[in-house]
């Protein structure tokens, strides 16, 4: 008739951490293949979002790891430049920036002449250039309560868990 005797054990488990990413195996002949053309559709000015739909569902990754491969093409570009030649073409970009924007103000193209702003702002690091790079408020979340049901052994003379005619 009843269930059997069960004694009730609660204790809190804390969620842990999760676990560190793998870094990418920089040097492995297919993942140099699949930096390369990512490179490439880089190069030919393919989106970002355009690329990682495209690479994931060509070699069956998530778009995430896609991403990081964009991330590695895109160190390893930074990483090629000099420190002259950063400068040099930060300065290039803002003189661009600044004849367009004058442009747009002598044209009284307001939407455009804000954009350029916003695209010079983010150039200078001055706002993210995503709203994912916006620092974000880190929850914890409270620690979940596990519930441990362990058997107790039937007294003799009581009937089991079937009841008497069992």
């Amino acid at each position: 008739m009843g269930l059997p005797a069960f004694s009730k054990t609660s204790f809190y488990v804390i969620k842990m951490s999760k676990r560190g990413r793998r870094p990418l195996n920089s040097g492995h002949p297919v993942f140099e293949r699949r930096l390369t053309a990512i490179e490439e559709a880089l190069a030919r000015g393919e989106g970002y979002r355009a690329i990682q739909r495209r690479f994931a569902a060509l070699w069956g990754l998530s778009e995430r790891q896609v991403g990081r491969y964009i991330s590695e093409v895109l160190k390893r570009w930074s990483s090629e430049l000099s420190r002259k030649e950063r400068e040099t073409l930060l300065v290039e970009a803002l003189m661009r920036r600044r004849h367009l924007f004058r442009k747009a103000m002598k044209e009284g193209n307001w939407n455009l002449a804000l954009r350029i702003l916003d695209s010079e702002a983010r150039l200078l690091g001055l706002m993210p250039s995503k709203v994912s790079d916006r620092p974000r408020p880190r929850l914890i979340s409270p620690p979940r309560k596990v519930i441990i049901y362990e058997k107790k052994e039937a007294a003799p003379d009581s009937p089991g868990p079937g009841g008497a005619n069992a």
